[in-house]
């Protein structure tokens, strides 16, 4: 027998929960891209900004959850 989780319901949570998670995305996605564009003008390099945004992703990404499944799902965009 398996020991797997059952995946929640779509019930479990409403559909607001949904929508502010999506909205919250949407505006930090374009803050970020506005804060990258002015650290830019700044004469920060490209290069240096990639490694700085890719390290900080992996930072968050790494969060209470194994790395694998958070990686997975970051470079992937499936999480089994």
């Amino acid at each position: 027998m398996s020991t797997r989780l059952a995946a929640p319901s779509a019930q479990a949570r409403p559909a607001a929960v949904g929508y502010a998670l999506l909205t919250l995305g949407a505006l930090l996605w374009s803050s970020t891209s506005v804060l990258a564009k002015g650290i830019l003008d700044t004469g920060f390099e490209v290069t240096a900004l990639a490694q700085l945004r890719v390290t900080g992703a992996a930072i968050c990404c790494s969060g209470s959850s194994p790395p694998p499944s958070r990686a997975h799902y970051g470079c992937v965009g499936t999480r089994y």
